[in-house]
C-alpha cells in the first residue's frame, strides 16, 4: 500500500509517494527487519529502539512501519505486517499530526527541554485507542543535553504502554546512556542492484522511459542512499522524454567518460595546452572542482584495474561503446603510472578541501603536476639484473704502495656530523580555518569555530570549547577528529578537549 497523493490531491515526491508501508516493501535491511518481526511475534514492543545509519536508507520508514504494526487492529496471519487501512495504520504511515496515540517529532526543530517535557507528559498517559503510546523522534542527536536527560529519566522505568523510537545519522553524538538503554538497529547503504531494481519498478509504474544502463548509473551515483536515487530519478523524469546517460551525467555533475578519456590522452601525450584547456572547459561547463577530480580519479582507477588485472574490464562501469577505447588506453602505460596518477589526484583532492575559493588555480596546478610527474620527473634508477663478470681489483693495503710504486694516502678521518634534522611534513599548524574547514559535520564545525582556543602544540591539537554543549560534541568525536587532523598535518596528532 502506498500513499500516492497529499490530501489536496497534489502528487507527492517519489521518495514519499513510493515510501514502503510494510516490511515486505522495504528494500534490503534484512537483519533489521527480522529483529523487528521477532519483537512483534514475541510481544517485546515496549522500551526504546534506536535506528541509526546514513541518510536516505530507511530509518524513519522502518520506524513508522514498526509503529504501525504494533498498533494495527488487523495484522496479517503471521502477526507482523500492518494492514495499512485501519485508522491507526493510516495515522502512523501518513505521519499525521492528529494521531491519537502516535507522535512523530523532528528533533532538529524541537531541540529544547520544554518540548522534551511536553512529550514526557504525553507519554505517561495511557493510550486513548490503541495498544501502545508510540513516540518517534527523528534526528535525535540534534536535541540538547537537557532534553536528552528528560527522556533518559523516562527510559529508566518506561510505562508498559510506551514505545520509544529514535532515528539518527550520528549515533556517536547520542547520549551514551540512551544508547545503552535502547535496542540499537544499524541500517546500511543499499546494494546497487537493489536500488536499480527499485528504480525499474517505479519507472514501469510511472511510464518513465529509461534503459537499465541509465538506472544503474543513477543507482551508482546514489552510493546506496535510496532517497538520493529517487530524487535524482524524479528530476530526470521531469524532462518528459527518454532519459539518456548524458542526462544523468549532466544532472549529477559527473565527468562524462568521453571527456575524461580526452583529458587523460592529453596528459599521456604530454600536451599541456590541450590538458589545461579541457580541464578549464569542464569547470566552466558546470562541473565543480571536487566532482571533476573525483571523476578523473575514477578514470585512473579504471585504467589501473584494466592494466593490472587480466579481465579487469569486467570490474569497470563504462558505456559499451567506450569500454574498448578505455581498455586500449590503459595498455599505453604500465600499472605503476596509473597508480601514480591516481595518487596525485588524491593529493589534489586533499588540497582542494583545505583551500576553498581557489578551485580553478588548484585544478591548473594539479594538471601541471600530472604532466611533470609523468614526463619530466627523474625516474628511479633501475637495478641491473645481469651478474658482474669481473670483480673490482682489491684495494691496496693501508699505508703500502700500490702497483707502480705510488703510496696510497690514507683518507682523512670522518669528522663528527650533527644528525640531519628529521624531514618535516608541510605545516598547517597556524591555519585554523584549514583545520575547521576539513570537518564535514556542521555541528562539530560550529563547535570548533566558536572554541575559545584551537591551537596545535607539537603532537597535540588543544581545544577549549565555548560551552559545555560544544565540549560534549567534541568529546564524542575526539577519536575521529584526531585521525582527521593527523591526516591533514601528515603526522600523528591527538585531540585534547580541555
Amino acid at each position: 500500500m502506498t500513499l500516492p497523493t497529499q490530501p489536496s490531491g497534489v502528487p507527492l515526491p517519489f521518495h514519499r509517494r513510493f515510501r514502503p508501508s510494510s516490511f515486505a516493501d522495504v528494500v534490503g535491511q534484512g537483519s533489521v527487519i527480522e529483529a523487528l518481526k521477532g519483537a512483534l511475534k514475541t510481544g517485546q514492543t515496549s522500551g526504546s529502539f534506536l535506528f541509526h545509519g546514513p541518510h536516505g536508507v530507511g530509518k524513519t520508514t522502518l520506524a513508522r512501519v514498526f509503529a504501525a504494526a504494533v498498533n494495527c487492529s488487523s495484522l496479517d496471519r503471521q502477526g507482523v505486517e500492518p494492514c495499512g487501512s485501519c485508522p491507526s495504520c493510516q495515522e502512523v504511515l501518513s505521519g499525521s499530526q492528529d494521531a491519537l496515540d502516535f507522535i512523530e517529532q523532528d528533533a532538529g526543530s524541537n531541540t529544547g527541554v520544554d518540548a522534551a517535557r511536553d512529550l514526557a507528559v504525553w507519554a505517561q498517559q495511557v493510550p486513548v485507542r490503541d495498544r501502545k503510546r508510540i513516540l518517534l523522534v527523528d534526528e535525535i542527536q540534534q536535541r540538547s543535553r537537557a532534553a536528552d536527560s528528560t527522556w533518559l529519566k523516562l527510559m529508566e522505568e518506561p510505562p508498559e504502554h510506551l514505545l520509544l523510537l529514535a532515528c539518527t545519522t550520528e549515533p556517536q553524538q547520542v547520549l551514551a546512556t540512551i544508547r545503552s538503554r535502547s535496542i540499537c538497529l544499524q541500517l546500511r547503504p543499499h546494494l546497487e542492484a537493489d536500488v536499480t531494481d527499485r528504480l525499474r519498478h517505479i519507472a514501469d509504474l510511472e511510464g518513465v522511459r529509461a534503459d537499465d544502463a541509465v538506472l544503474a548509473e543513477i543507482a551508482a551515483g546514489s552510493q546506496g542512499h535510496m532517497r538520493d536515487a529517487l530524487q535524482t530519478f524524479q528530476r530526470l523524469a521531469l524532462l518528459g522524454r527518454a532519459i539518456e546517460l548524458e542526462d544523468v551525467w549532466e544532472g549529477t555533475a559527473k565527468v562524462p567518460p568521453r571527456l575524461a578519456g580526452r583529458f587523460v590522452m592529453a596528459v599521456l601525450n604530454g600536451n599541456g595546452m590541450d590538458a589545461l584547456q579541457q580541464s578549464t572547459a569542464l569547470l566552466q561547463g558546470g562541473i565543480p572542482a571536487e566532482p571533476l577530480l573525483l571523476g578523473l580519479a575514477q578514470t585512473f582507477r579504471d585504467c589501473a584495474v584494466m592494466a593490472s588485472i587480466k579481465g579487469g574490464e569486467a570490474m569497470v562501469r563504462l558505456p559499451a561503446d567506450m569500454k574498448p577505447k578505455f581498455l586500449k588506453m590503459s595498455a599505453l602505460r604500465p600499472p605503476a603510472d596509473w597508480r601514480l596518477l591516481l595518487h596525485e589526484t588524491e593529493q589534489a583532492l586533499r588540497r582542494l578541501r583545505l583551500h576553498t575559493g581557489k578551485e580553478s588555480l588548484l585544478v591548473d596546478l594539479y594538471v601541471l603536476e600530472l604532466l611533470y610527474k609523468l614526463h619530466e620527473a627523474p625516474k628511479a634508477p633501475q637495478a641491473s639484473a645481469a651478474p658482474q663478470t669481473e670483480s673490482p681489483p682489491p684495494a691496496p693495503a693501508k699505508g703500502k704502495p700500490a702497483a707502480g710504486g705510488t703510496k696510497v694516502s690514507e683518507p682523512p678521518p670522518l669528522r663528527d656530523r650533527e644528525p640531519a634534522p628529521p624531514a618535516t611534513a608541510p605545516q598547517k599548524d597556524g591555519d585554523r580555518e584549514a583545520l575547521i574547514g576539513a570537518v564535514r559535520n556542521v555541528g562539530t564545525q560550529q563547535a570548533l569555530r566558536r572554541a575559545q582556543t584551537l591551537r596545535i602544540e607539537g603532537d597535540v591539537v588543544r581545544v577549549v570549547p565555548a560551552n559545555n554543549r560544544h565540549r560534549g560534541v567534541l568529546a564524542g568525536v575526539q577519536e575521529q577528529l584526531s585521525e582527521l587532523f593527523s591526516e591533514l598535518l601528515e603526522r600523528p596528532v591527538r585531540l585534547e578537549v580541555s
